[in-house]
């Protein structure tokens, strides 16, 4: 199965690549990368805790 990769750029030179479900993917950039990898980081702890 071919693995979907859909950029999101509101504006910058910098971004992430962030694996959805396994298959998924979805590239973000961002003037400010610190903040969007502190902001991932988390969102991903928190759905940790929801789904163990």
């Amino acid at each position: 199965m071919p693995v979907l990769l859909r950029p999101y750029d509101v504006s910058g030179d910098e971004g992430f690549l962030v694996e959805i479900d396994g298959s998924s993917r979805l590239m973000i950039g961002s003037q400010r990368p610190k903040e969007l990898e502190n902001a991932i980081a988390r969102a991903k702890q928190e759905l940790e805790g929801w789904f163990g």
